[in-house]
């Protein structure tokens, strides 16, 4: 019942703020919204996030939150959020190390947390004023628990918890265009497997934005 959320890291892209290739440069953004719906019982949804980078010429640094809860009276239908810490040296090198920290957690589905870190090597394939494309290959490790503990779960009597510790390869191919200043086209396509398995049974998402 919970393996099929457990066998996969989730996909984040926090790749949207090009690092400075000259200077010093700090960028942040946050949102936040309050939601409350009456279909039959009231309907209460919050969630909150935020990005902040900063940036020089030989370095780039990128984190990323967001969370939310819903509930609909009494019953949660949505406790969860992920964070994600990114960093690259030299990125305006054509071939480059990229480290990044992931946490989430999804408490109404049954996940308590999931942590993973890793390591990618990423390649700048195109870089033009308005197009750039870039690719990563790498691997990261990841460890999860889920449990049915807090959860209504019909014919479930007794705490069902479950931990896995996998090694996973990564892989990312970006491709970008930017018709104006204030508009950006993003395509990302992401692959995720782990490497006993190799590509039998993968991760595969498509992403645009």
């Amino acid at each position: 019942m919970l393996i099929p959320f457990g066998i996969s890291a989730q996909i984040l892209d926090v790749d949207d703020i090009t690092p400075s290739a000259d200077s010093l440069s700090f960028k942040y953004s946050v949102f936040g919204a309050l939601q409350i719906d009456r279909p039959i019982a009231f309907v209460y949804n919050a969630r909150l996030g935020g990005s902040v980078s900063l940036s020089a010429p030989k370095h780039f640094l990128v984190a990323d939150f967001n969370g939310g809860v819903t509930f609909s009276g009494s019953q949660q239908l949505l406790n969860g959020g992920t964070g994600h810490l990114r960093y690259r040296f030299l990125p305006q090198k054509w071939i480059h190390p990229e480290l990044f920290l992931q946490g989430q957690w999804d408490e109404a589905r049954g996940m308590k947390y999931r942590l993973l870190s890793g390591v990618n090597c990423r390649f700048v394939l195109l870089k033009k004023e308005r197009f750039e494309s870039v690719a990563g290959t790498g691997f990261f490790y990841e460890q999860e628990r889920w449990s049915t503990d807090g959860l209504a779960l019909d014919n479930v009597e007794n705490t069902i918890s479950i931990t896995n510790q996998l090694i996973k390869w990564n892989n990312y191919l970006q491709l970008r265009y930017r018709p104006s200043h204030k508009a950006q086209l993003k395509l990302t396509g992401f692959l995720q497997t782990r490497p006993d398995r190799f590509v039998t049974k993968p991760r595969v998402a498509l992403l645009f934005s």
